[in-house]
């Protein structure tokens, strides 16, 4: 009888024995990977802190991978903190992880199955974003022989990625998306075999977005000092002006402090020994939240917030094992009017770089349109890898 292909692609997708990354091509991928951040590491542009945290990455993750996954997802988010653009810091982390986890020959890469429903997407879009950067490649290399087209492909490649990044959009933009994907599998597998790691990983984010946010402060505060602490310093921010230390970004850096608040509302529902640590880590990125001023960052905050209490508290009800006081109920009464006050206040103050609310929602409405434009010009083979953001225009 003929061998069924659907089920033969389903075992190879599940079974991490089965992709083809024998100890041969485990030791040539991570080999070229810890080439790449080795190189990073020495270069003069790369502070000794960097270089140092990279290097702890890649040892911790061949000793333990599960030590060297929570190292990156601690660094990464503060990467700027480092090294500086154009160092491509967090990839710097990432790569020295996953360089760390293929190097481990001795093991396998996952003690158990990776799941078809998230391995089967992963690998499509990594299939997808690899066409579309090889398209558009060979497409910028007419006059080229195509003999010599494997040549020119490698030497797009560059070299000095981690140091300089790329010029070329498509290029950058696949080696970014397919490090993240990478990063997400090798999650899954660790975490899968050790599901102790999900509150290690929650720590690390909260713990790392609490420190940038003091670094924010504590830069404020310098520069408040260097201006003889004139009122009219903080009443800029209180006018509705937007301030982010790391990242630049504010509203990227607004999304990682909602982020990082709910993995500490998590454990501080769930870890109850150390509730208050988690709880401190939360003080600090309200204040962080107010001056990158994204008001969808504070809707995602609340509606993140109400899932959370209604994940811990429903259960509880349903066994009768708690309930509501009248004090509590007052408690999340003011809870709820101060939340609805500030989205408010936040919605009718604009400052520099903050549009009105209509304005925000007429920009994203012009994304939406434009995303729509691109899907119509381009449906089946799309507009390529790392164009959107020119043509967007």
């Amino acid at each position: 009888m003929g061998s069924d292909p659907v089920h033969e692609t389903t075992q190879l997708l599940e079974s991490p024995h089965r992709w083809g990354l024998t100890p041969v091509l485990r030791l040539l991928s991570g080999g070229a990977l810890a080439w790449c951040v080795g190189a990073a590491a020495v270069a003069p542009e790369i502070p000794l802190s960097c270089a140092s945290a990279a290097l702890v990455v890649l040892a911790a993750t061949v000793w333990q991978p599960r030590w060297g996954l929570a190292l990156t997802a601690a660094l990464a988010p503060a990467g700027a903190l480092f090294a500086a653009a154009p160092t491509r810091t967090a990839e710097v982390f990432a790569w020295a992880f996953l360089a760390g986890w293929l190097l481990r020959v001795w093991r396998p890469l996952a003690a158990s199955r990776w799941p078809l429903a998230v391995t089967l997407p992963a690998v499509l879009y990594a299939a997808t974003l690899a066409a579309s950067w090889l398209a558009l490649t060979i497409g910028g290399a007419a006059a080229i022989d195509p003999v010599a087209w494997p040549q020119f492909l490698i030497h797009s490649m560059p070299l000095d990625y981690l140091l300089l990044s790329s010029p070329e959009p498509e290029t950058w933009t696949l080696l970014q998306s397919l490090t993240g994907i990478a990063v997400f599998l090798a999650a899954v597998a660790i975490v899968r075999d050790d599901r102790r790691m999900v509150m290690a990983l929650a720590g690390g984010l909260a713990i790392s977005a609490a420190i940038l946010v003091l670094a924010t402060l504590a830069d404020l505060a310098g520069q408040w000092a260097e201006v003889g602490y004139g009122a009219w310093f903080p009443r800029r921010y209180v006018d509705g002006e937007r301030f982010s230390l790391h990242p630049a970004d504010v509203n990227a850096a607004a999304s990682l402090y909602v982020l990082a608040g709910l993995a500490a509302v998590s454990l501080a529902t769930t870890d109850r020994p150390r509730r208050w640590i988690w709880i401190g880590l939360i003080v600090p990125l309200l204040p962080a939240l107010a001056l990158a001023g994204s008001l969808s960052a504070l809707v995602a905050a609340l509606v993140a917030a109400a899932v959370v209490a209604a994940a811990t508290m429903w259960p509880m009800a349903r066994m009768r094992q708690w309930q509501l006081t009248k004090m509590q109920v007052v408690a999340m009464a003011a809870i709820v009017v101060l939340a609805i006050a500030s989205m408010a206040l936040l919605a009718s103050r604009r400052g520099e770089g903050r549009a009105t609310v209509s304005e925000a929602m007429l920009i994203r409405s012009q994304f939406m349109e434009a995303s729509a434009r691109m899907f119509a010009s381009a449906p089946i083979l799309g507009v390529g890898t790392g164009r959107y953001f020119d043509r967007s225009a």
